[in-house]
């Protein structure tokens, strides 16, 4: 199939986890019990009022660029701008036929991640590199 054809999905959503013993010094292989917080699913609004729980840690894993954070037994991974512009900037370079995002309500709809108050910040972070390769015609 000519990669003109593929679409890619990017999430706006985080996947969290209830760990069975909390995060020390070792972060891999911790078992989980299940789904996290939200029932294993929140929103991108959802994710920032966690990174802002005291005793949240955030990281970023720079091999799979996605970011992830943790507080005691709750363990999510999720997208940002950071790494949603990473992948939408993969997806041009290779020539993939379009990026498809789910959903558009689970980015942050009521602009309370960012200081300036921008709504759908990781829509418009897509949308930002899409307009930038096409006004560059890569």
């Amino acid at each position: 199939m000519p990669l003109r054809k593929i679409m890619i999905g990017i999430p706006t959503y985080a996947r969290t986890y209830n760990l069975v013993v909390p995060i020390g010094q070792n972060m891999i292989n911790v078992p989980a019990s299940g789904p996290g917080i939200g029932k294993g699913k929140l929103n991108y609004t959802q994710v920032c009022e966690f990174l802002r729980l005291p005793g949240t840690i955030k990281h970023f894993d720079f091999h799979s660029q996605v970011p992830y954070a943790y507080n005691g037994f709750d363990w999510i991974a999720y997208e940002n701008e950071l790494s949603v512009a990473t992948k939408a900037q993969w997806i041009v370079k290779t020539g993939m036929g379009g990026i498809v995002t789910f959903a558009l309500n689970f980015d942050d709809t009521k602009g309370t991640c960012r200081d300036d108050g921008k709504r759908f910040p990781l829509q418009k972070t897509i949308s930002n590199v899409l307009e930038l390769a096409q006004n560059n015609n890569l």
